[in-house]
């Protein structure tokens, strides 16, 4: 059964309401559409849409906390964003 975002790990409600403005409803559409595209796309639509947002919506998808999301994959991920 597909996890709604609402219920996701490091993710609520708002969070919800900002994806759902881009069609994701669930997990496995964040996944498919990709978290560093998906935070690309939120920054058009929410100003709100900081690195924080980036980090969670990354833990909901490994299922981590975000402040576990390992070092070595953030910076990866900051140089993509360069």
């Amino acid at each position: 059964m597909p996890t709604k975002i609402k219920d996701a790990r490091n993710l609520g409600p708002k969070s919800a309401e900002w994806l759902a403005d881009l069609g994701i409803h669930t997990l496995e559409d964040l996944e498919e559409k990709g978290v560093v595209a998906t935070w690309k796309a939120l920054q058009n639509f929410h100003e709100g849409a900081n690195k924080n947002m980036l980090w969670a919506m990354m833990g909901a998808v490994m299922d981590l906390d975000w402040r576990e999301i390992p070092i070595e994959l953030k910076e990866q991920i900051k140089k993509e964003l360069e």
